[in-house]
């Protein structure tokens, strides 16, 4: 398909997700019993929508005509585009409230079963891959196919550093679990008037690096990730910051290839400009091909994650750091936004303390104890599950009242559930040994 009516046949798709999203609403503010199953559907309806945004933003980009990969969707995207219509139709309450006034009924009713919930969302997600999947091969096809090629090797960078590779293999937020903190976050990353900075902050052992992963993830498949960065104290290459900016500019290029051709300016400038001092690194590698970037070739947003800012082994260059990155908000065509995550130790405070209009703040250890309690309860849960998968135990095991005092010496860090469950999981003991131990023991963890 050609970029104009490629462009077209995407934005028809992204009007309908509109339309559908605004239905669902309607039955979200009026329908009680389906709540989850709207909720469920609207996230997935919500994510498709914004791949097909990023579709659409690479198709109208300078490079529309070379997208080998997007030029093949256009029966998918009819598909799509049908699926959606049917959908749109069931749903409708105007039909739905006839059907209803036929059988005597008044109020409104949600239409779909669950199964029939499930089976939408299940399509959704398979057009959802297939769209983010093409993406994703015409961005790197079109960053390998610059014409001023460019050797990302000479960049100094932190292999081991992004939320995705091997040597960062955080677990991610259980199901049901952090709901209305990552929805915050989420609200944050989309919201045209957020601020720059989001710090998530907390004492050691309340879950920050996996709500990084989380979200990191998360940010991903909706095409809204620019780069991640996991700090890990002790180790050469994330104990520092001094290859914080290279690893973050690699990983941008490869998802916004316009920055290429600056990047490459300043690696031939000066082939030595991994060495330079942070403050030179961020600026030319990183603020001035944002700067760079056409208006017309507008991508909106994207966020930059980088956990455990504290593990960083240089209180000054800690400072530098918050001090650069509000420098973003100056570019007009990427809206950049950093998700922070750190303890609250001082450096830290006074270093947000000066940039107070370009931040805002979560602290995990404040977050209602109720809330915690049923986060806990549910990990608990997930990994009694998994053992007694693996062990011979009756189902109701270990039983709500030992899973209550388990929860309230674990409450409010993470880490000391997840310590109490490798303790209790241990294949060389006895799981009702240990549990026992622990149920006796007046200790906390």
């Amino acid at each position: 398909m050609d970029p104009l009516s490629g462009a077209a046949s995407v934005i028809a798709v992204i009007q309908l997700t509109g339309v559908i999203l605004q239905i669902c609403g309607k039955y979200l503010n009026n329908v009680k019993s389906a709540k989850h199953d709207i909720q469920r559907f609207q996230e997935k309806l919500a994510a498709l929508s914004q791949v097909l945004h990023s579709l659409d933003e690479l198709i109208r980009g300078s490079d529309g005509n070379k997208l080998t990969a997007t030029q093949d969707l256009i029966d998918n995207i009819a598909k799509c585009s049908s699926a959606l219509t049917n959908l749109k139709e069931r749903i409708n309450p105007e039909t739905t409230q006839k059907q209803m006034r036929k059988w005597g009924l008044r109020a409104l009713k949600w239409p779909l079963a669950r199964s029939e919930v499930d089976f939408a969302i299940m399509e959704l997600e398979s057009y959802k891959t297939t769209f983010a999947l093409s993406l994703q091969a015409d961005q790197t096809r079109l960053t390998n196919s610059i014409h001023k090629k460019m050797d990302l090797s000479r960049l100094q960078i932190a292999k081991q550093a992004a939320f995705d590779s091997y040597g960062n293999q955080h677990s991610e937020c259980l199901p049901g679990t952090r709901i209305d903190l990552l929805r915050e976050i989420e609200e944050w990353a989309k919201s045209p008037h957020g601020k720059c900075i989001f710090w998530l902050n907390g004492m050691a052992g309340t879950g920050k690096s996996t709500i990084s992963q989380t979200v990191a993830s998360r940010l991903q498949d909706q095409q809204l990730l620019g780069a991640s960065f996991f700090f890990r104290r002790g180790e050469e290459d994330r104990g520092t910051a001094k290859k914080l900016f290279p690893t973050l500019t690699e990983q941008m290029v490869n998802r916004i290839p316009q920055m290429l051709p600056r990047v490459q300016k300043a690696m031939d400038d000066d082939p030595n400009i991994s060495e330079k001092v942070l403050r030179e690194q961020f600026e030319k590698l990183l603020l001035n091909p944002l700067f760079d970037i056409e208006q017309r070739e507008e991508i909106k947003r994207r966020v930059i994650v980088i956990d455990a800012l504290d593990e960083c082994d240089s209180e000054d260059d800690i400072g530098i750091i918050l001090q650069l990155l509000p420098q973003v908000r100056k570019s007009t065509s990427v809206q950049l936004r950093f998700l922070l995550t750190s303890r609250p130790e001082l450096p830290i405070r006074l270093g947000f303390e000066g940039i107070t209009d370009a931040h805002q703040d979560l602290v995990l250890h404040e977050i209602e104890k109720p809330v915690i309690e049923h986060d806990i309860s549910l990990y608990f849960e997930d990994q009694f599950l998994r053992l007694k998968q693996r062990r011979s135990f009756p189902p109701d095991w270990p039983g709500a009242p030992a899973t209550k005092i388990l929860v309230d010496r674990a409450v409010p860090l993470f880490i000391a559930a997840a310590t109490i469950c490798r303790f209790i999981s241990d294949v060389k003991w006895n799981p009702q040994k240990r549990l026992e131990a622990i149920l006796t023991d007046q200790s906390t963890y």
